[in-house]
């Protein structure tokens, strides 16, 4: 759990201001983005809660 903190906190900063950049210093993708993630891994979580609960 911790690495994959540690791999998004190296790179996200990277990769939402290549973001920025790319569209004249707007965020907003970038957030989009985060959302999206976030959203699926609390898809995710609850799947996973879902079939622990079968087994």
């Amino acid at each position: 759990m911790f690495t994959g903190y540690s791999v998004a906190a190296y790179f996200a900063p990277s990769i939402a201001s290549n973001i920025a950049v790319a569209n004249n210093g707007s965020f907003s993708i970038a957030f989009y983005i985060a959302i999206i993630l976030a959203l699926a891994g609390l898809l995710l979580n609850f799947l996973y809660g879902k079939i622990s609960q079968k087994a």
